[in-house]
């Protein structure tokens, strides 16, 4: 709540915390201590009290990275990682914290670029896939919020894609907003360009801009 406070007065009203990653890799180079814990049972309760704190000063929380940055030993800053667990692994263990988030009302939700084959066997990353996106985040867990791409800008991204094909892709897997791509003029472009083309709806678009 004090950093909710704080944000606020500088004028930040999107605060993309809490980490709700299980920190069970001991391997991962980048959750590691940006995580509340290595067990579900640490993380659901301090990423629940950090949520309630935040929106309580009228600040948006964001769970990430969802559907699970913790068992990865590959940093996304750097290139993608594959989470190669079953659906019913993840069903019990990284999708936990995310739904109890969401339970919470957590006001948006923050997708990783990492591969998870036994949902997308094309190994598209998660911010980019309609499967994870829409299908398991918005549909299954039934998330009205506002869905964000992690960066654009990350290896993870910018070496399978150019910014305008990451975007579109992202617009199209059901994310409201892509998140800083490494060409934001070319993002925009394109974004424009496959509304013009029929490729997104002006509706897909509207649906983002409302929420």
């Amino acid at each position: 709540q004090a950093i909710a406070k704080e944000a606020k007065g500088i004028g930040i009203h999107w605060n993309f915390a809490p980490v709700c990653d299980i920190n069970s890799n001991k391997q991962n180079p980048i959750i590691n201590t940006r995580a509340f814990g290595e067990v579900i049972g640490d993380v659901i309760p301090h990423s629940l009290a950090y949520i309630q704190g935040t929106q309580e000063e009228h600040i948006l929380a964001c769970a990430k990275h969802f559907p699970g940055h913790g068992d990865t030993a590959t940093d996304s800053h750097i290139s993608m990682p594959v989470l190669h667990h079953s659906r019913e692994q993840l069903a019990s263990q990284e999708l936990v914290p995310f739904l109890s988030a969401i339970r919470g009302e957590v006001a948006s939700v923050m997708v990783a670029h990492l591969a998870v084959p036994s949902f997308d066997s094309s190994n598209t990353p998660a911010s980019l896939s309609p499967i994870l996106v829409t299908d398991l985040l918005r549909n299954k867990m039934r998330f009205n919020g506002l869905i964000v791409t992690d960066a654009l800008d990350m290896h993870a991204i910018t070496k399978q894609y150019s910014s305008a094909e990451a975007t579109v892709q992202a617009i199209q897997a059901g994310c409201d907003i892509a998140l800083i791509p490494e060409n934001p003029m070319e993002a925009a472009q394109a974004l424009i360009a496959a509304v013009q083309n029929g490729v997104l709806s002006a509706q897909r678009i509207q649906e983002s801009v409302a929420r």
